[in-house]
């Protein structure tokens, strides 16, 4: 009786390595295993290339000694035998493996000599895939699930079969085109052409795949629900749920004309009684009737009701052209002013300096303010993370004397981010903190107006700043006291309340709660003293003065005539521009974003291990809760891992102080390549 075989998979000869193993695995035992790996068998052509697998073990080997106790029987003349059990699976597992490949050759050269298809070695060696390609087609005959067949294998053989036809006779499978269809909706009309063209034979034309959809009975309407359809499909897919989303999909606005309709599609379709639109509504012969469509029924301006009491709302019902930047771009700017050399900002009596935020950075612990030399550096002028690390000093900014002016503009950075980047910020609050950003800029800016422009040019002004700035550093040894008013500020909390509908009157409390705050804000700058004496005390006047500026500055253009400008308009224009070069450039401050991400996961995201019990050290006193919360601050550490923590003693207690946390904590500066990409160069 014939005993069978050990089953093979398809991939028998291919195996190498662990894969190979874990075959031999299943038919021997781990011994074997081992064997074979310190014979250095890594593949079948190896192991069947052996003619007495045993050999080595009937001789003396260092290395085969462990392995040679557990696959032999020792005799007393020092001569070994092979287990029986162990030969019975070594004879097996060849016995199967040599029979697989002698199939495995009559296969290959049953295809190679059949009378209808003779291939000279001249041939192969011009085209070596075809021998490749043999080999495919001889391993997917291999498969014995009929089911599982490749799309490859229909779209080689359709395409293998219309090489050898005319144009005019080509063929193509279901298949085919089913996949020609996909391809052609997923890729377009270009790219399905492209590759149509430059692979012929392989796919059909866009006719044949138009007819397969007209077939299908696909046909669209403009403005029909198809829930019979639907109803249809899903039950063919057991499912009672019907999910609805808007793709991302640009839309070009286009008018065509179906024929299957005779109607034309684009327009957008009135409504009947029931709220339903009019299914093909626009059907028509007049020419007339066509080109009157687009603007029946339809305002070629987008207009907006604007209250008449609203007097700080500027623009008009009826806008033309209106041009908005992102509020990212508008905070990098605002910071690049703040770290500009070349600028002076005169808010009252102080000055909007980056000096105090070096005082701060030099005064007070890292873990307070979490802010570097690398955030007020004026090259880098696309950082939006530094503008966000900024604003979040703004408590220990305002104990430095003289800085209520930057804290003040740094308000406005702060209000721009919850008002237009924040994902968490209410509508209420929104609304009230881009027009608390407005309502400073427009106080600061009828301070400049009003403020008798000698005292603004007088270099006095120029001379006592710098003496302050002095003095709130950590330079000179002689300090003068200046007096400074004392300055509170609410602190606005993010409401968890999902976005409400707004109605006029919670907005008109929102914008006057604004202005009231940017008023508050001003005060204490010396600016309530010059709007009170041009009668400037409320709103409204404030709105009337500013936009009355707005409104002599101004010019409206006939852009149907050709428009002159002065040289001196020009120039006046230039010197009240901001000194910006840089455009935004959103790949430079992803980067940026991205690097400010990672050193964050430096600090935050290690693992709590490795502490150090040596000597004491003392870090200056602090009660932030950034110091308390993060992970490299333990009470208690494994004493396996002591040597990644400082002992440290924080607030008079014993803490474990994690190494990556102190490399944060002593960084000042990061550095990194510039986004300039000339500055690059010069670095070079």
């Amino acid at each position: 009786m014939t005993e069978p075989l050990l089953s093979t998979p398809q991939n028998i000869l291919d195996l190498q390595g662990a894969d190979l193993f874990a075959y031999v695995r299943r038919y021997c035992s781990e011994d074997i295993v081992k064997y074979f790996e310190l014979l250095g068998i890594r593949s079948i052509d190896s192991l069947l290339g052996i003619n007495d697998i045993f050999l080595r073990l009937k001789e003396d080997y260092l290395e085969l000694t462990d392995i040679k106790k557990k696959l032999t029987f020792n005799r007393p003349d020092g001569t070994c035998i092979i287990k029986l059990g162990i030969q019975y699976d070594i004879n097996k597992l060849f016995e199967s493996l040599q029979n697989t490949l002698v199939n495995d050759e009559q296969v290959t050269t049953a295809a190679t000599v059949k009378e209808d298809l003779v291939l000279s070695s001249e041939v192969i060696e011009k085209y070596p895939f075809l021998q490749r390609l043999v080999h495919f087609f001889i391993k997917l005959s291999q498969n014995v699930n009929p089911t599982d067949e490749p799309f490859l294998h229909h779209f080689l053989e359709n395409l293998l079969s219309n090489l050898s036809l005319a144009k005019s006779r080509y063929r193509y499978s279901g298949f085919t085109i089913d996949f020609a269809l996909c391809l052609s909706i997923l890729a377009g009309r270009n790219a399905y052409e492209f590759i149509r063209l430059n692979i012929p034979g392989a796919l059909p034309n866009l006719t044949i795949i138009q007819t397969k959809i007209a077939k299908e009975g696909f046909h669209t309407v403009e403005g029909e629900f198809r829930y019979d359809d639907m109803k249809k499909y899903l039950t063919t897919i057991d499912s009672t749920f019907v999910y609805c989303a808007e793709d991302c999909t640009s839309a070009v606005r286009k008018i065509v004309y179906d024929v299957q309709s005779n109607s034309f599609v684009g327009f957008t379709p009135p409504l009947d009684a029931h709220g339903m639109p009019r299914i093909q509504h626009f059907q028509t012969n007049s020419f007339e009737d066509l080109k009157a469509w687009p603007t029946i029924g339809h305002s070629s301006l987008f207009k907006v009701a604007i209250p008449v009491s609203w007097s700080w709302f500027y623009l008009s019902g009826e806008q033309l052209f209106l041009c908005m930047q992102d509020a990212m771009h508008i905070c990098t700017k605002l910071r690049n002013r703040l770290l500009s050399s070349s600028s002076y900002m005169l808010m009252g009596n102080n000055t909007v300096s980056i000096d105090y935020l070096l005082h701060l950075i030099e005064s007070k612990s890292k873990f307070e303010h979490n802010l570097a030399k690398s955030d007020i550096c004026p090259c880098d002028k696309q950082n939006y993370r530094s503008c966000e690390k900024l604003c979040a000093s703004l408590e220990y900014l305002k104990g430095i004397n003289g800085s209520h002016a930057t804290v003040v503009y740094l308000t406005i950075i702060r209000c721009i981010i919850f008002a237009f980047i924040s994902a968490s910020t209410t509508t209420a609050d929104r609304i009230y903190h881009s027009w608390l950003a407005v309502f400073i800029c427009r106080l600061w800016r009828v301070w400049l107006h009003l403020v008798p422009k000698q005292e603004l040019n007088d270099p006095k002004i120029s001379i006592l700043h710098s003496i302050k700035t002095k003095t709130n550093s950590s330079f000179t040894s002689t300090k003068f006291k200046f007096p400074n008013h004392h300055k509170t500020q609410q602190n606005h909390q993010q409401s968890t309340i999902p976005p409400e509908k707004m109605t006029k009157q919670q907005i008109e409390e929102q914008v006057n709660r604004a202005f009231q705050d940017a008023f508050n804000l001003l005060a204490p700058l010396g600016v309530e003293q010059i709007l009170k004496k041009s009668k400037i005390i409320n709103m409204k006047q404030a709105s009337q003065h500013i936009h009355k500026h707005f409104t002599k500055s101004s010019k409206k253009a006939d852009f149907l005539i050709s428009m002159t400008t002065d040289e001196n308009d020009v120039q006046s224009d230039s010197d009240l521009k901001p000194d910006f070069d840089s455009e935004y450039d959103s790949d430079s401050e992803q980067s940026t974003i991205e690097e400010d991400e990672q050193n964050e996961l430096d600090l935050y995201d290690y693992d709590s291990e490795d502490e150090d019990d040596g000597g004491m050290n003392l870090l200056g006193h602090t009660t932030n809760s950034l110091l308390k919360t993060t992970k490299g601050l333990c009470d208690t550490i494994n004493s396996d891992l002591k040597d990644s923590y400082f002992l440290v003693n924080i607030d008079g207690k014993k803490k474990y102080l994690h190494k990556n946390t102190v490399c944060w904590y002593l960084t000042n500066e990061k550095h990194k390549l510039s986004s300039d990409r000339l500055n690059c160069v010069m670095q070079k």
